[in-house]
């Protein structure tokens, strides 16, 4: 019966982007270098386009040119997460003011920064992209010893992981939970093995599912397909090696083309079915495809479906809701979907490089032409009229030519060439223009200063311009991440139950080690992508900006800080003439006086008088820069922290 679920969900997944799936092999051809192809209706794939060896096949690839600056649109600047509690109360509160903290940490360990990398390449040159948050376990990873905790009124013992809102589990008595101890007055433990986050991106071949849909969260079934080695397959599920073999897999046209992708470069076959392409001739690495069958829950599995098939072998089968869960106990598929342009009336977005495409080709054609031209028409020839013997020409600058006089003087002749058409060399010009208008790509977000553009309105007005023709993929990029990191957040609750640790460069250079556990997570959080916080400002936009301002005495010329933070703005921080070195230290005073504050007040709670040596204060009239330290401590007399403080 999962066999046949896998089946079916593959079939009419498959049906339902065969057409797209001709597209996106097109693209990855196109960045790669392979243009001069052709479609074969009849086989149904790309292949090269036959021609005779002398027609030159000429690629300056503006296509992977606009890839990469569309690419580093999203992926130069990471978002940035936001995240507050849900409610106010204090256990909502408490998880919030770790939220940065676990952010980081899940951010680290998943792996996210490569997945979006890798992902932000499949998002831009198909359009599409997805994101599978999982977590797995393993002995090489190790094991931990988890505290055993017990109620106080029912005596029942339970691991942290079945504890909500420190609540006995059996008895329903709060803040009733304690260490569970042994007879020997020691701490019971549970050995739990390791386990990590992971996220990996996910190319639109890999996916199947019912693309009638226009929104990813009705969804409620899908395939991930995964061609993998078979020997990496035996290893991660060696109680069913025997049974994994390349005869038993089925591969379709989208595991091929991802096969064949691995192995097209500029010079091979594009072709996804040959062997120099796709490796599926001598030396290949044998494959096999690996099936994550993921159901939400429905009347027939109240508890969804979580299944790992290699053939026809299930590897793995648990119920959904046990391994990815939110909150409130409802599963969820642990899949983000991004998309860069919708098209109305279907799930398949559009990428600027689908119309970029048909420019490149028509660009490829000139400049085949133009070449063609040179090395034909463009060229002298020589005119030899019948009867006259001459020297063959060698190219050498300094030869004597001879030749003998026809019977009526005639004489060899040079007939010169026509240059190439300027028409010609203007379409060329008109064709990079328009690939530029098609993928937005202007100078400015290439971090170029527009040719007679030096204010800062200026370049502000083309930069608004630049960026508006991708609000909605920029927008459709934030949200995925946002998602990403709520599926991670509900997966860290579940699962991490060993401590997770992270060091912190505070800003007077020192270190801070903190740490947290799933039990620290139980509170409510809204995680969110502050709007605009992966889009880049070009270097010449922000250098106008702050000399504009600085010009304009927007800013305070007087302050030290404030001018470091000039320059450092600019890159000339040499010139700042040890101001960071001032800084840092008026910060590591700040941070010594703080630390004298537990001496204090525990001095207050004791009812003793709490004389002024316990507030380190230090004042070094030759050393410090006292320009710097007053703005800081004037600035820092400001916050509540310093409110806090007991000093009355």
């Amino acid at each position: 019966e999962i066999l046949k679920l896998r089946d079916t969900i593959k079939s009419y997944g498959r049906a339902g982007k065969r057409n797209f799936e001709k597209g996106w092999y097109r693209n990855c051809l196109f960045l790669s270098g392979k243009q001069w192809i052709v479609y074969s209706q009849t086989r149904r794939r790309w292949q090269d386009w036959k021609s005779d060896k002398s027609y030159p096949k000429p690629v300056t690839n503006k296509f992977a040119s606009t890839h990469r600056t569309l690419k580093s649109l999203i992926v130069q600047k990471e978002p940035r997460l936001i995240v507050k509690p849900s409610t106010d109360s204090d256990e909502d509160i408490a998880t919030a003011k770790i939220g940065d903290l676990v952010t980081d940490v899940m951010t680290d360990e998943s792996g996210l920064k490569q997945a979006r990398e890798v992902g932000s390449s499949w998002f831009i040159g198909t359009g599409n992209v997805f994101f599978h948050n999982y977590y797995y376990t393993s002995s090489e990873l190790g094991s931990v010893s988890i505290p055993l905790e017990q109620c106080k009124e029912c005596q029942a013992v339970f691991s942290p992981d079945q504890i909500k809102s420190n609540t006995c589990p059996e008895c329903g008595e709060k803040d009733s939970m304690a260490y569970a101890m042994d007879e020997g007055g020691q701490v019971q433990t549970v050995e739990y093995p390791k386990g990590r986050l992971k996220t990996e991106s996910c190319s639109s071949f890999e996916m199947f599912f019912n693309q009638e849909l226009e929104d990813f969260h009705d969804v409620n079934e899908l395939v991930r397909s995964k061609v993998k080695p078979i020997e990496d397959l035996k290893n991660m599920f060696p109680h069913i090696k025997d049974q994994i073999s390349e005869d038993g897999e089925q591969k379709g046209e989208s595991e091929l083309y991802v096969k064949s992708l691995a192995y097209v470069s500029q010079t091979g076959a594009a072709d996804a079915s040959s062997s120099s392409s796709s490796g599926l001739g001598e030396g290949k690495i044998p494959s096999a495809v690996i099936d994550y069958l993921v159901v939400k829950e429905r009347p027939d599995y109240p508890q969804g479906i979580l299944a790992t098939i290699i053939g026809t072998e299930i590897a793995e089968l648990t119920p959904l809701v046990q391994i990815y869960r939110n909150k409130e106990g409802v599963g969820f598929i642990p899949f983000v979907f991004a998309g860069c342009n919708r098209v109305s009336g279907k799930f398949w977005h559009k990428t600027p490089l689908d119309d970029v495409a048909p420019k490149q080709v028509q660009r490829n054609t000139l400049e085949s032409l133009i070449e063609l031209w040179a090395k034909t028409t463009a060229s002298g020839k020589i005119l030899e009229p019948e009867g006259i013997n001459m020297d063959n020409l060698t190219g050498d600058p300094n030869q004597v030519v001879r030749y003998t006089p026809g019977v009526n003087g005639e004489k060899p002749e040079l007939m010169h060439g026509n240059n190439v058409d300027q028409v010609l060399l203007a379409m060329i010009e008109m064709i990079d223009k328009e690939i530029e208008e098609l993928g937005a790509t202007f100078d400015v977000i290439k971090g170029q200063r527009p040719p007679g553009v030096d204010t800062y309105s200026g370049l502000a007005l083309l930069e608004e311009k630049a960026v508006s023709g991708h609000n909605e993929m920029i927008k459709n990029w934030e949200r995925a991440n946002e998602e990403i990191a709520i599926q991670q957040l509900e997966i860290f609750r579940l699962h991490a139950i060993e401590p997770r640790k992270k060091n912190f460069e505070l800003e007077n250079g020192t270190w801070e080690t903190k740490q947290f556990t799933n039990a620290d997570l139980q509170g409510g959080l809204d995680i969110s992508v502050e709007p605009g916080s992966t889009i880049p400002k070009s270097k010449a936009l922000e250098n106008a900006t702050a000399i504009e301002s600085f010009q304009k005495g927007l800013i305070d010329a007087t302050d030290p800080k404030v001018r470091f933070k000039l320059l450092e703005r600019l890159g000339q921080t040499d010139l700042a003439s040890g101001a960071d070195l001032d800084i840092k230290d008026a910060m590591k005073e700040w941070k010594e006086f703080i630390d004298s504050v537990p001496t204090a007040k525990e001095a207050e709670k004791e009812g003793e008088d709490m004389p002024e040596i316990h507030f380190k204060l230090r004042f070094r009239e030759v050393i410090d820069n006292h320009l710097i330290h007053l703005s800081d401590h004037i600035s820092r007399a400001k916050t509540d922290e310093f409110f806090a403080l007991p000093l009355n």
